[in-house]
């Protein structure tokens, strides 16, 4: 059991520092701006930028979820929510300062930094649901 969690940490920790280097880079970055803009002219990116982008790695990360918690690992009762929950943290408000231009995150420091924080904000919140599912 202890090297189940141990290689699910590290696994949670490649996937957040992996995502957070996809969703800041420069042409995400710049992307993300267009679509924001044009949005609202063109109702159709919604669903093209949603179906590539954001929902294909909310779907991802809910199989190894879904995966972690079957093995006992971690409690997700909802797996989908989870994985949505889980891509927020690690986002944090890095993402949006990006966009907003008020700060450049391409240190690796702040980035380690936030992926540390978003997996133990995660994993504290699974471990008391795996406390409360086993009252």
């Amino acid at each position: 059991m202890r090297r189940l969690i141990h290689d699910m940490v590290g696994s949670l920790t490649v996937i957040a520092t992996r995502y957070l280097d996809l969703v800041l880079a420069r042409e995400a970055i710049a992307l993300n701006r267009i679509i924001m803009a044009e949005v609202t002219r063109f109702p159709t990116l919604r669903q093209i930028f949603w179906s590539a982008g954001p929902e294909r790695h909310r779907a991802e990360i809910e199989s190894f979820i879904r995966r972690a918690a079957a093995a006992g690992s971690l409690a997700a009762p909802n797996p989908r929510l989870a994985a949505g929950q889980f891509l927020a943290l690690a986002r944090g408000d890095t993402h949006l300062r990006s966009l907003l231009k008020y700060e450049d995150p391409t240190t690796s420091t702040a980035r380690g930094a936030a992926v540390a924080s978003a997996l133990t904000t995660f994993l504290e919140g699974t471990r008391a649901m795996l406390r409360i599912s086993s009252v």
